[in-house]
């Protein structure tokens, strides 16, 4: 996941800075500049802190600062329109900022607003093209995958796909037609819910799909599954008329002059 650009400014303006170092463990340095354990988990949150992101976090930490550096020596941070692009930046994340904790705590959505929303625009949430639920798994032999096709197949107990898919990593996800290489693409939108496909051979190994469940264009697409797009879209539409509310209050409490020309 890449960091918004409110952290990459949190990040240039924390691990970039030299003073008030904090006894927390070092994960590297450049110079003197120092990423520690303190600094790390004020840039990344406690949901992406795998070992694994941590590691990649890191090492765009130095390449960051050694690039950023070699920026500096060569002028570019006193360069008036990336300044000013700076201090704009700011303004908005600021400004940005306020109107959340200004608006959000009005905000409220219920359970009613969301189906009331759903049903008035039913036309907006169709799906635009053929989807299919499935059970995907990738593997580079061939013995494996017939191996795998025979446990979907036998479907003896819900353990033991349970450990199958444990083993593999696999859970149920939805592809659209067009989104896979072609040979899967046709196996799978010309099968049947509950057909166990494969092994179908590719360029990256060999690939047995389980269809769970099939959805044809223009369908309908389930509340529970646009619940959270809806929630945002009432959220911002909200917003939009607490924002124009609160900004006419602000500016009738705030000394303005306009130039009678720019009326």
């Amino acid at each position: 996941m890449k960091p918004s650009l409110f952290v990459l400014f949190l990040f240039f303006f924390l691990s970039c800075s030299v003073k008030d170092p904090d006894e927390s463990m070092v994960l590297a340095r450049v110079g003197d500049r120092v990423l520690t354990a303190a600094k790390l988990e004020t840039l990344l949150a406690p949901e992406f802190r795998t070992e694994e992101r941590v590691r990649s976090f890191v090492h765009e930490w130095v390449d960051n600062i050694v690039l950023f550096l070699a920026a500096v020596r060569g002028g570019y941070h006193n360069d008036e329109n990336l300044v000013k692009q700076k201090d704009d930046y700011f303004k908005k994340i600021v400004v940005s900022a306020y109107l959340q904790s200004e608006t959000i705590p009005q905000i409220e959505i219920t359970k009613s607003d969301i189906l009331e929303y759903y049903d008035a625009h039913s036309k907006s949430f169709l799906r635009k093209k053929d989807e299919a639920l499935v059970y995907h798994f990738s593997v580079n032999d061939i013995g494996r995958a017939r191996s795998i096709r025979a446990k979907l197949k036998r479907k003896k107990s819900g353990d033991e796909l349970k450990k199958l898919f444990e083993e593999y990593g696999v859970d149920s996800r939805l592809v659209s037609r067009g989104s896979l290489v072609r040979k899967l693409n046709s196996a799978i939108f010309n099968g049947s819910a509950g057909d166990v496909i494969g092994p179908v051979q590719t360029d990256v190994g060999y690939h047995v799909v389980e269809i769970i469940k099939k959805h044809k264009r223009g369908s309908a697409i389930g509340l529970e599954k646009v619940h959270d797009e809806i929630y945002q879209r009432l959220i911002k539409k909200h917003q939009v008329r607490l924002y124009s509310s609160l900004l006419d209050s602000l500016k009738n409490n705030t000394n303005i002059f306009i130039n009678s020309n720019y009326y």
